[in-house]
Formats: C-alpha cells, sequence, structure tokens
C-alpha cells in the first residue's frame, strides 16, 4: 500500500506522513482521543518495542483493513497485535 524506492515494508517522505495520519486516525477513531494522545501512542508503542514508528503505523494500519501479515510477520506487525489487537475484539466495538 504505502511504499517507496527504499524496499518492502518501508515509506518515504509524503508516503509516510499519509501512513501516520491514516494510524493516528486509527487510534483516534477507535480510542475516541485527540490527535496528539494518537501519535504520542504511536511513538510509545513504537519505542516500547524497538520498532520504528512508520512500521508500527503501517502494521495498525493493516490491522484496521484486515489486512493479514505476512506468513512470518515481522516485530512491528507482533507489536501492534500486542498493543491494539483488543481494540478490535467485538466486546470492544459495544463498549
Amino acid at each position: 500500500m504505502f511504499g517507496g524506492a527504499a524496499g518492502p515494508g518501508s515509506v518515504v517522505g509524503s508516503d509516510e506522513q499519509r501512513l501516520l495520519a491514516a494510524a493516528e486516525g486509527v487510534l483516534m477513531a477507535l480510542r475516541r482521543c485527540t490527535p496528539q494522545s494518537a501519535m504520542d501512542e504511536l511513538r510509545d508503542a513504537a519505542h516500547r518495542h524497538g520498532v520504528p514508528l512508520s512500521t508500527i503505523a503501517l502494521a495498525l494500519v493493516d490491522m484496521a483493513a484486515c489486512r493479514p501479515a505476512d506468513e512470518t510477520p515481522g516485530p512491528a506487525h507482533i507489536a501492534a497485535q500486542q498493543e491494539w489487537a483488543s481494540l478490535f475484539s467485538p466486546s470492544a466495538a459495544a463498549a
């Protein structure tokens, strides 16, 4: 979805800004929070799991779009599952 010449799973330039905005929007919708809170959560999660911000953002957007990770998900997809999978459960939607 978001890609550039830097290689698979990477994003560059304005693609990265669009990706971060999309991930921020996902968290704003799910958490009903401000843009700043959503971005802070993304940054904190990236730091906590030791993955680049853009890759954890991509993993979150993939989850929201119901796109499966590859056969062997990378660290960012695993981190996104640990951080936000509960937000996508049916019980979370009812809350």
